[in-house]
């Protein structure tokens, strides 16, 4: 375990180092195939792509949905207490390295969001929106599901940083949201739903690891292995390979714009160039 950790430590620094997000950022848990032994294999039977595996929680930019910084869960200590308040210590793990003046966004889902995670990153001037379990504290029992509440009606609750809304997408369903930046009840009157504004800034924002599980794994180098470091190495590929060429259409903005398959041109460009020093001395050998 000690070797792996050195390695990830080593590429999660290479992650921060060569990319900062845009204003908006998202955090989330990314769990890839893995069915071998391992002391921290997870299982999640919602997960669509694969319900046994290791689980990573990622830092992403919403915008381009390069991964910005990265934590691999091992779960609790041998011995060891169960861990309190993970999300919370997830998250602002996560966003430490873009200092106390980021003045950015960061939208959680509801493993993540409380009012405490709210309140420390503020601190650092970073905003939040995020959906809140029901079963939070802070949520007045007016806020919660119920089948007397109209449907698309919202509710507002405002103290001087942060805005709780719930609103009602079908009968006896609600959705809740804490945001930190928001402080109006504004509502998207133009649509038929009648969303409040921290809905429709959470689905902007909300995809962004999502969208980087969903491209790894169209383009992945992944094999069937029983062992752990060596899928985990394979995760790490596939994650740098798409972070490398966000950074590459960043900096080239206008390389191969019009071409659907300029992804997959730019991994045969790269495989092609890690192979190169090999068949130069392989083509000189007697």
């Amino acid at each position: 375990m000690t070797h792996v950790r050195e390695f990830f430590k080593m590429w999660s620094l290479s992650l921060r180092t060569n990319y900062l997000p845009y204003e908006s950022a998202c955090v989330d848990e990314q769990v890839f195939p893995f069915k071998g032994r391992c002391g921290f294999k997870q299982y999640i039977p919602t997960k669509p792509r694969s319900k046994y595996g290791l689980k990573l929680f990622l830092l992403c930019c919403c915008r381009t949905s390069y991964c910005c910084n990265i934590q691999l869960y091992t779960e609790k200590p041998v011995g060891g207490k169960p861990e309190k308040n993970q999300g919370k210590r997830v998250v602002l793990d996560l966003v430490d390295y873009l200092g106390d003046d980021s003045g950015r966004n960061v939208t959680t889902d509801n493993f993540f969001t409380s009012l405490a995670l709210g309140e420390a990153l503020l601190k650092k001037n970073i905003s939040l929106i995020g959906t809140i379990r029901k079963s939070r504290p802070e949520i007045p029992s007016a806020f919660l599901p119920s089948k007397y509440r109209e449907v698309h009606s919202s509710l507002f609750g405002h103290t001087s940083d942060f805005t709780l809304v719930s609103y009602v997408p079908k009968k006896g369903k609600a959705v809740t949201l804490l945001s930190s930046m928001h402080l109006d009840a504004d509502i998207d009157e133009s649509s038929k739903e009648e969303k409040p504004e921290i809905v429709m800034e959470y689905n902007r924002t909300k995809a962004g690891v999502d969208t980087l599980d969903q491209l790894t794994g169209n383009y992945s180098c992944r094999r069937k292995t029983s062992r752990w470091p060596m899928a985990l190495f394979y995760d790490i590929l596939d994650i740098s390979a798409l972070d490398a060429y966000i950074i590459w259409c960043e900096i080239n903005p206008g390389w191969n714009s019009t071409l659907p398959t300029k992804r997959r041109m730019f991994l045969q460009d790269v495989s092609k160039k890690m192979m190169q020093r090999q068949l130069l001395r392989r083509s000189t050998t007697p």
